[in-house]
């Protein structure tokens, strides 16, 4: 039989690296530690293998609707909703210099978010679908922040939370607060990590309805000055009461189409770029066909104004379309219908005016 050792000395080694191996946190449970840190868990309260990471675009790696943000209340890299005023108060993409040792693993981007005039906080949120994560077991949180000036996590049911959103229809949300280092560390002006272990509550006599989620809201205290900065980066929720070393998710390709099940902008790098071909459905109506990456429910979708857009028929006759409106919506596709000022000879595409020309799918979870 072996002793159960612990996390810096696992009771099952190698020779000579005795912080790797095997130990038995806890009855019927095996974990599986790497440098001290425990990777696996089987049995009780597991650990997953592959990919751990509840949180998707942690490392703030996609940002498809652009780098810079000052309206407010508005999503800002993918999955992340900033939940600021608008005044003055912006949020940025902000880069990493290469090499550098602050944060390990060698991230490419952090969030930044400027108080505006008028605010005095930073609040944050983001949505892991489906409300049974966690549920009724141990979860922890892990991510690193700092900031312009020294602040610290707002402490109380407004502050950093996990909250359980049973959906449509669904039970009242319940929220548990996050503890740990959350509460008792200071946001300084040098990065540091900040770790935080809840147990949200089990599920059973819940009411589940469509659209269910659990966020993770994050709040610093009331105490900042205007213009002051606060930067977040690897922010990281999984099973177990241990903070594991940070899992991006995988390539930004991956990343990406999985940011794509909630939102999805196409844009239009060229003045000429195609949107989809078509036939005029009236005497000045045209019906083109736009299909995307599938979508989580039937999504919503904007665009800009008509004058951005225009129809070309098939004599090359150049026509801007004076109303745009989308028609048959699925999970895939949509219609979208152009209103030109004159009838067109035989059948039509769609290209974009001008290269920033975008179109938006949203089935956010929030």
């Amino acid at each position: 039989a072996f002793a159960d050792g612990a996390l810096a000395t696992p009771s099952i080694t190698n020779t000579g690296d005795l912080n790797t191996g095997v130990y038995f946190p806890a009855a019927d449970t095996v974990g599986v530690v790497a440098g001290g840190v425990e990777q696996f868990r089987f049995g009780s309260n597991p650990i997953p293998g592959a990919r751990k990471n509840l949180v998707l675009n942690g490392d703030f790696d996609v940002w498809q609707r652009g780098t810079a943000f000052s309206t407010g209340n508005e999503y800002t890299a993918d999955a992340w909703l900033w939940a600021g005023t608008a005044g003055s108060g912006a949020v940025s993409r902000q880069t990493f210099t290469p090499g550098q040792t602050d944060v390990p693993n060698n991230p490419t981007y952090f969030w930044r978010a400027t108080v505006g005039t008028g605010d005095t906080a930073v609040n944050l949120l983001t949505s892991i679908e489906d409300v049974g994560h966690g549920a009724g077991v141990p979860v922890t949180v892990s991510l690193w922040a700092k900031a312009s000036e020294t602040t610290g996590w707002l402490d109380g049911a407004s502050g950093p939370t996990l909250v359980q959103r049973y959906g449509t229809g669904g039970s009242t949300a319940t929220r548990v607060e996050l503890d740990g280092t959350f509460q008792s560390q200071t946001i300084t002006t040098s990065w540091q990590k900040f770790v935080a272990t809840a147990t949200p509550a089990s599920i059973s006599g819940k009411t589940v309805g469509a659209g269910n989620f659990l966020e993770l809201a994050l709040q610093t205290d009331a105490d900042l000055a205007s213009s002051a900065t606060l930067d977040i980066a690897q922010v990281q929720v999984e099973y177990g009461s241990v903070a594991t070393d940070f899992d991006d998710g995988g390539d930004f390709g991956t990343i990406l189409q999985k940011c794509h099940r909630y939102f999805e902008r196409r844009n239009y790098e060229d003045a000429s770029d195609t949107i989809g071909a078509g036939v005029y459905t009236t005497a000045t109506v045209s019906t083109i066909v736009i299909h995307f990456s599938t979508k989580r429910v039937q999504p919503t979708i904007t665009f800009e104004a008509a004058s951005n857009y225009r129809m070309i028929d098939q004599n090359n006759a150049v026509r801007v379309a004076s109303g745009i409106a989308a028609g048959a919506i699925s999970h895939t596709t949509t219609t979208l219908n152009f209103t030109t000022p004159t009838a067109p000879l035989g059948g039509a595409y769609a290209t974009v005016v001008n290269a920033t020309t975008y179109i938006d799918i949203s089935a956010e979870l929030q």
